[in-house]
């Protein structure tokens, strides 16, 4: 059985014997030699047809019984109409019934016949006969259409010079098809090899736009679906600086014409192309005359767009356009980029997959080495408490007879302030626990007055606090005690890192129908580069991480105001020092924004 690519090669070869043939027995004695090579049966005939008797009869065989090529000749077939046959099993086809004895002694079981034909002439028919039930696929009956056309062209060059004139054309134009469909086959295999040469998702993309540029486009474009909107994510030309130029002035344009067009394909599913792109089209693309004459010197020509699947839907678009080469695209053309375009989706959706799969294991590591890094800062945050604990209880236990008064209150002071250490440890670990797991908030109308002024009073007895808002009394929507919290680690960390002596402030201002807080501290700050980083867990920033701390306060902070509806931020003052706010939403907020949504709700099911 031969492949795809030797099929056409033989088809090639045999329009180039066929030429050289001189007279209609050696061009029929070529024929039988490439019906063997071409289409694989167990006989094969070439019919001849009588235009004034308008009868057929085997004008040349192979595999035939004398008895049946006798019984042909001294009782001609009536000339069948111009269309083919194929019976998969002449032991059951109605058609045949007259034949069918004639069939039995000579074993054939099926057989398939393609007519011969020139334009409206007759010529005969190509046969070809099979001693067993055979079905006909449609790609076999294409291959045995291709080559009866050449026959036949074959056939009419020989009984006469004026169809010798008209065989040449049509050789030539097979030749040129078949040439065609070579370099096709070539594209298709060049781009399954650079689709499969990597699992890299931008590589591919990169690949696939690769493929076609030179081979049947001067221009190849991408476009992709991602979250809703059609992006373009690759593009090439032979000429990489033509890209760049072409991807500043995309840039610079932003949008056109084309763009509609691109996501109509994607929409609809169907492809869109132009042999000829008229000029009234690209003019009605340049929304000025500096883009006009853009579009003029690009030279388009041509253009396909069709759409790029994956399994089940449309995920983006493919786009070949021609230029200088001047290329005008047709029908076989389209059937090529539609090719492209599956096997694109099937190499976009494999690369999405492997980045997804990687993404994923990139999150488990990270996840896994968050766990031991927890881990490893509990273990270490606990043993240091545990230590002071455990051997002050020892000391008292073994030797407590011997200590003094003083010393035996100092040694319960230090179990008792280290204790307090490990419980507020726990109890932070296990409130960050709750956060994540999404338990839910009840939120209620806090005094904001109250909360501020209950805890700035732990450290008014040490510390100068500067407290500004512009109000007397005020609600905030907030959880009683997660408010307290956040306020708690936020005016303790200020109180803890501003300089001995020197006051920090705190501001209360509106903002929208909510409240920001703003706590303005005088300590050393933070570095721009590690703001982002200092609301992850166990964070400590270089400038206070001797000073005592867990790297806790802020991270559940930020989840505390988080699932409150709010948002919190860090930014370094100017003067030094460092400002942490937070917003929450205030009753009246939450109330009209419920009521909005009550609103649209009650419209829906209306």
């Amino acid at each position: 059985m031969q492949t795809l690519e030797d099929q056409l090669t033989t088809l090639i070869e045999a329009s180039q014997v066929l030429l050289t043939s001189d007279t209609l027995n050696e061009t029929l004695a070529h024929l039988l030699r490439f019906s063997e090579t071409l289409v694989e049966a167990d006989a094969y005939a070439i019919w001849g047809h009588d235009t004034a008797a308008d009868r057929a009869e085997i004008l040349a065989s192979r595999g035939l019984s004398p008895a049946y090529i006798n019984d042909s000749e001294t009782n001609p077939r009536p000339a069948s109409p111009l269309q083919e046959v194929a019976i998969s099993d002449v032991s059951i086809e109605p058609s045949v019934e007259r034949y069918r004895p004639l069939y039995e002694a000579e074993g054939i079981r099926a057989l398939l016949v393609i007519p011969l034909a020139i334009a409206t002439r007759r010529l005969g028919g190509l046969a070809f006969y099979y001693r067993a039930p055979h079905q006909f696929p449609e790609n076999e009956r294409q291959f045995a259409r291709s080559f009866a056309n050449l026959a036949a062209t074959a056939i009419a060059a020989a009984e006469s010079s004026e169809a010798e004139e008209e065989a040449q054309g049509r050789l030539s134009e097979i030749l040129l098809e078949q040439q065609r469909a070579e370099a096709s086959l070539r594209l298709l295999v060049r781009a399954g090899i650079l689709l499969e040469e990597s699992l890299d998702y931008n590589v591919t993309l990169a690949n696939l736009v690769r493929a076609v540029v030179p081979g049947v486009a001067d221009w190849c474009a991408l476009h992709l679906l991602e979250e809703g909107e059609v992006r373009q994510v690759a593009l090439a030309h032979p000429d990489p600086a033509r890209v760049a130029w072409a991807e500043a002035l995309r840039e610079r344009f932003r949008q056109d014409n084309s763009d509609a067009r691109i996501r109509e394909v994607i929409d609809t599913g169907r492809t869109d192309w132009m042999p000829l792109i008229p000029p009234e089209l690209l003019a009605a693309a340049a929304r000025d005359e500096e883009q006009s004459r853009i579009i003029d010197e690009m030279g388009f020509t041509s253009y396909i767009m069709v759409p790029v699947r994956s399994a089940d839907e449309v995920i983006g678009a493919l786009t070949l356009v021609t230029a200088e080469s001047g290329r005008r695209y047709d029908e076989n053309d389209v059937s090529v980029a539609e090719e492209i375009g599956r096997r694109a989706g099937l190499a976009v959706e494999r690369a999405r997959l492997y980045r997804a799969s990687e993404e994923g294991r990139e999150a488990l590591l990270r996840s896994n080495k968050a766990k031991d890094d927890f881990l490893g800062i509990v273990s270490h945050e606990l043993r240091s408490p545990l230590t002071v604990v455990l051997g002050s209880a020892r000391l008292l236990q073994d030797r407590g007879h011997l200590i003094g008064d003083e010393d035996r209150a100092d040694l319960l002071n230090s179990i008792t302030s280290e204790a307090a250490k490990m419980t507020r440890l726990v109890e932070n670990l296990l409130l960050l626990a709750r956060l994540e797991l999404g338990q839910p908030v009840v939120k209620s109308p806090v005094d904001l007055q109250e909360v501020v002024e209950r805890v700035l009073d732990t450290v008014r007895d040490h510390r100068d606090v500067v407290l500004t808002d512009n109000f007397h009394s005020e609600y905030v929507l907030a959880e009683p005690t997660f408010l307290e919290e956040i306020l708690i680690n936020l005016v303790g960390n200020a109180d803890k890192y501003s300089p001995d002596g020197e006051a920090f402030e705190v501001l209360l201002e509106r903002r929208g129908g909510g409240i920001s807080f703003h706590i303005l501290d005088t300590g050393p700050g933070v570095d721009e580069v590690e703001l982002p980083r200092i609301f992850d867990s166990f964070y400590r920033s270089a400038r206070t991480a001797q000073l005592p701390g867990k790297g806790l306060g802020l991270a559940i902070c930020k989840r505390l105001v988080e699932v409150q509806g709010g948002e919190i931020w860090a930014k370094a003052r100017p003067g030094g020092g460092l400002e942490v706010g937070f917003t929450l939403p205030g009753p009246g907020e939450t109330a009209a924004v419920r009521d909005r949504d009550e609103e649209t709700t009650a419209k829906a099911t209306a």
